[in-house]
């Protein structure tokens, strides 16, 4: 029985007003579809009867999003007892699992305005632009890094891409026509001087663990990025892979 056959057989049956005791209103063509919102496009349902119609009407229009959407509402409905207002049989819910899965991903990718549209390079700029100074609070990083803890990288492929040919090609023409101010300048020959600054181990109650020769032997060490305790010793955040980090004081 398809949907419109359910409706003429209540029709038929009772009347469109007809019901005793608790009944639902129904647009019998429903508003997302082009019904009205008037007395003949109106019909009195009994809420299992409402339930099967919506249900009918979403497997029937599988492209219109509302129409799934509602019988998806529908079935996970609970009244003021927190009881599930439909109950329906396990067939039931893996066909409107299904069905609903698919509209979400139609949703997303075949009416998604963004797919397949390519970012011109003045649009990256200003993404760019819009992210510089932007820092990440203390509790983002934690839950970052905790999430990061007992994975392994293998840091040599890493290094190995970041040396590859088509990366510093890609590299280099960025930079072309570049010029450092003053400023960038002096930044960089700090981070040459930081490069090869000893650095110290601490846990996070402040026990000296280690003394380590550079930040690099560091970072192999405990298996994360030399930037990681870059940011530690220069006061950018309090830990990294759970250990406090300091340089060492050669004055």
């Amino acid at each position: 029985m398809n949907y419109h056959q359910f409706i003429n057989h209540i029709i038929e049956t009772r009347g469109k007003f007809n019901c005793i005791g608790y009944f639902e209103k129904h647009h019998i063509i429903p508003k997302c579809i082009g019904g009205l919102d008037n007395l003949e496009n109106l019909i009195y349902l009994y809420p299992e009867e409402h339930y099967t119609a919506h249900k009918l009407l979403a497997l029937e229009n599988p492209n219109e999003h509302s129409l799934v959407y509602a019988w998806w509402c529908m079935a996970n409905c609970y009244n003021s007892g927190q009881k599930l207002r439909y109950k329906i049989s396990e067939i039931e819910y893996g066909e409107l699992k299904r069905t609903y899965s698919k509209m979400l991903k139609d949703k997303l990718t075949k009416n998604n305005p963004l797919k397949g549209r390519k970012l011109s390079d003045e649009h990256k700029k200003k993404i760019s632009i819009s992210h510089i100074g932007k820092k990440q609070s203390e509790e983002t990083i934690e839950k970052r890094v905790s999430k990061l803890k007992g994975v392994k990288r293998d840091m040599s492929k890493i290094q190995e891409l970041s040396k590859s040919t088509e990366a510093l090609k890609k590299l280099s023409e960025s930079h072309k026509g570049l010029k450092h101010s003053e400023e960038t300048k002096l930044k960089i020959k700090n981070k040459k001087i930081e490069k090869y600054k000893p650095v110290l181990q601490y846990n996070k109650e402040g026990l000296f663990l280690k003394e380590f020769e550079c930040i690099s032997d560091a970072a192999k060490e405990i298996n994360t990025y030399p930037a990681n305790i870059s940011k530690c010793c220069n006061n950018k955040r309090k830990t990294t892979g759970g250990y406090i980090w300091k340089f060492k004081n050669l004055n």
